[in-house]
């Protein structure tokens, strides 16, 4: 641990939620090229999304737009699409939290849009890494845009994590809001070394200041923090 700041506490996590969801919806084998149609009710209180109901998109594409846009009526249709019950989907959810001794971690649904769903910032940390372990979602946290069609239209994703776009090479990472969670933020870098750097914001006042605080974090990180070998490597 480089910096920690009430790295127990629990604090609601929006978004960052999808992350666990990503995880319980691999253990389901899920057919890649499967073809999901949207749901009226996987749009009814979804907030923003481009997603509208009876498009037709492949589980693939589903992914990507809950990952990478935190779409929630993508997140809702995959879950249904899994065949698991809401209810029994979101108990394994905290099962896989409890095994992966997440302390204090707790889920009420799979989207991030209740308050209710809570972690602290180390389980964050844990969970993004777990996830980022995964090659398939590790290669769509680090993609910045990804176009797909569904059966009515084109969709372009742009990622909402911003430090795609940074001089860092970004391994993972995962954004979250809602109001009463603040602006969250979890993202993973690589050194030229090989060293992973995980650094998590959670309740950030702003867009802006969430990726500024990550930037603070890790410039230390890289000027201050990494081991001799780690440094040596980033000024070669």
């Amino acid at each position: 641990m480089l910096f920690e700041k009430n790295p127990d506490n629990l604090y609601p996590v929006a978004s960052l939620t999808k992350l666990m969801t990503a995880l319980v919806y691999f253990q389901t084998q899920p057919q890649f090229d499967q073809v999901v149609e949207i749901m009226p009710d996987d749009v009814k209180h979804s907030s923003r999304s481009h997603i509208r109901p009876h498009e037709e998109i492949t589980v693939r594409d589903l992914l990507h737009a809950a990952l990478m846009s935190s779409d929630n009526v993508a997140t809702k249709a995959l879950v249904r699409s899994s065949g698991i019950p809401l209810d029994e989907f979101v108990a394994r959810m905290n099962a896989l939290a409890d095994s992966m001794n997440l302390t204090g971690t707790h889920f009420v649904e799979p989207t991030g849009l209740d308050e209710r769903n809570v972690a602290s910032a180390q389980a964050i940390a844990a969970l993004l890494r777990t996830a980022a372990s995964n090659p398939i979602v590790s290669s769509i946290m680090q993609k910045q845009t990804y176009s797909f069609a569904s059966n009515r239209k084109l969709h372009r994703l742009v990622s909402t994590n911003r430090l795609l776009k940074s001089k860092w090479r970004i391994t993972g990472g995962k954004t979250g809001f809602i109001n009463e969670a603040g602006y969250c933020f979890a993202t993973m870098v690589e050194t030229p070394s090989g060293t992973e750097v995980t650094a998590v914001l959670l309740g950030a006042p702003s867009n802006r200041l969430r990726f500024a605080e990550a930037r603070r974090l890790l410039d230390w990180t890289f000027r201050f923090g990494l081991p001799r070998a780690a440094a040596a490597a980033g000024t070669e």
